[in-house]
């Protein structure tokens, strides 16, 4: 899912709700995407960092080719920053470094994005950590909290962020997800 057309697709509800607070510029400080796996976490919060800060956005759709979009595609954006689990957790030395990465200006541009993988790995102490953090948003900055359980998410967490549910791919686009999988 490269596009908000294609995501519109596979995913109405979820594509929906974020072309529509892009088009009304009212995106949330923290979402927390929620689905089984392969439903599309990943591209989703890469197609929303890549809207955030695409230079040649056409309505909604980034562009795709400009030097932040391919950055971005490329995880080596300086303002978009990713969490991925360490082992089997999150740890709280992790988000210590981010909350330190987000007292400083940004890069490029005043907005920052950060993205956790696996939200529901967060140990207690980084929990608590993120919690804060989420409690006091930075003024452009924006959380993704992407899980495939969001129960596995303390409810104070939940509470903060607006929840979108990713529904299971039906049989053609799970199809055609892996026929693009195989072509990788």
């Amino acid at each position: 899912m490269k596009t908000w057309e294609e995501l519109r697709e596979i995913q109405p509800l979820a594509s929906k709700i974020m072309m529509n607070s892009f088009l009304k510029n009212r995106v949330s400080h923290a979402y927390l995407i929620q689905g089984t796996r392969g439903t599309g976490k990943k591209s989703l919060a890469t197609l929303i960092a890549m809207t955030i800060f695409c230079t040649d956005v056409t309505g909604v759709e980034p562009c795709q080719k400009c030097h932040v979009c391919k950055r971005i595609l490329s995880r080596n954006h300086p303002d978009v920053h990713w969490i991925d689990p360490d082992g089997q957790s999150i740890k709280t030395e992790q988000i210590k470094a981010l909350q330190a990465e987000f007292g400083y200006q940004g890069m490029e541009s005043t907005k920052k994005v950060y993205i956790i993988t696996n939200a529901e790995a967060l140990t207690t102490n980084a929990s608590n950590r993120i919690l804060k953090f989420l409690e006091e948003p930075e003024l452009e900055a924006t959380a993704l909290l992407l899980t495939d359980n969001g129960q596995g998410i303390i409810p104070t967490i939940r509470s903060r962020c607006q929840i979108i549910d990713l529904q299971p791919l039906n049989d053609k686009a799970f199809y055609h997800r892996l026929i693009n999988l195989e072509n990788i």
